[in-house]
């Protein structure tokens, strides 16, 4: 979001756009107490509030990184699902053990996750295991680290994280026999992945300069914001069920 704000035309003019970074967990209040004028949310949400309309504008994978123990053919390629990362995770299962015909060194898997409140950890818990949120884990607080996992190790991070990582010492694996790809996420064929979820007060002082900028993220669609959507994941239309509400709101802003 802070990239396509910095390349919007009407920014730094009346009602000046400016990215604040925080929980997604936080996002809703806020926006209903004036505090933000779009509060975004990395994950599924159900909306009661209504004051409030949301809409969802793309979606990202979640992606199972692992770095294999020493000795081990670091490009060996995992397919991962539900299962197999809680055998993992919930019952320490050894990497040998989960894997025998890919793996062969007895050493017990390093689990990696994410701070309680994040959306890419609220994916992992609810969509990989199946609500489990107790589990013994080291926590990392950034993507950078996730990505640069010691051997042994297994973590998640974003398909955005890794679509724009220079230098990584971790493989991605695959989900259900489909690897994370755009046209795979786009046509929901990846089935690991979560919307980035917007949300907007119907009544905001600065209504006109919001519609604006939505109007020109997903109507006028210019070059410089199909540049961004191909290097975060792909964009969710104005047309998707999913943001009828949205569709029906900006129809009244000429």
């Amino acid at each position: 979001m802070e990239e396509l704000l910095h390349n919007y035309p009407n920014n730094h003019k009346k009602g000046d756009f400016n990215y604040v970074s925080s929980a997604s967990s936080g996002a809703p209040i806020r926006v209903d107490n004036d505090l933000f004028a779009i509060g975004w949310l990395s994950k599924d949400y159900t909306n009661t509030n209504p004051n409030l309309l949301s809409f969802q504008l793309m979606r990202d994978a979640l992606v199972i990184v692992y770095n294999l123990p020493n000795l081990e053919n670091p490009d060996t390629p995992l397919n991962f699902n539900s299962e197999t990362v809680k055998q993992l995770y919930l019952n320490h299962k050894r990497w040998d053990e989960v894997f025998p015909d890919q793996i062969k060194s007895y050493t017990p898997a390093k689990l990696f996750t994410r701070p309680n409140g994040s959306g890419t950890r609220d994916v992992f818990d609810n969509k990989v295991l199946s609500g489990e949120t107790y589990y013994e884990a080291n926590t990392v607080d950034s993507s950078s680290a996730m990505l640069n996992l010691e051997p042994g190790s297994i973590g998640y991070t974003s398909f955005a994280d890794i679509n724009q990582a220079k230098n990584m010492r971790v493989s991605s694996g695959y989900w259900n026999q489909k690897k994370a790809t755009e046209d795979n996420i786009k046509n929901k064929l990846y089935e690991l992945w979560r919307p980035f979820t917007g949300l907007l007060k119907k009544n905001y002082k600065y209504s006109a300069e919001i519609a604006g900028l939505l109007k020109w993220i997903y109507i006028e669609n210019p070059p410089e914001v199909e540049a961004i959507f191909k290097k975060y994941g792909p964009r969710i239309d104005i047309s998707d069920p999913v943001n009828n509400q949205l569709q029906e709101w900006l129809s009244g802003w000429a």
